[in-house]
């Protein structure tokens, strides 16, 4: 548990050195390497841990994406106030 939240925050300090590489490329990468061979564990595992978050994070940011557009969609619509959803239903809204 306390390799876990020194793994964690040495993540971070990689992070934060490599805020001034565009897209932190390359950095957040060789960093979790160096850092889980202080572990012994081989740097493909960290290479990996580094690639698979950064699948989870463009994940989410796609999931943010289409969460926006369908939204903008909706207030475009007039779907986004109460009254515009339930004349879109056949519905009476009263204020």
């Amino acid at each position: 548990m306390v390799g876990a939240f020194v793994l964690e925050g040495l993540t971070k300090v990689i992070n934060l050195v490599g805020a001034l590489t565009p897209g932190n490329l390359g950095t957040y990468e060789g960093g979790n390497m160096l850092i889980v061979k202080m572990f012994a564990v081989t740097g493909s595992a960290g290479l990996a841990l580094a690639l698979c978050r950064r699948a989870r994070a463009a994940f989410w940011a796609g999931v943010g994406a289409i969460c926006m557009m369908v939204m903008k969609r909706a207030e475009v619509r007039g779907l986004s106030s109460p009254a515009g959803l339930a004349s879109r239903f056949g519905v009476k809204f009263q204020e």
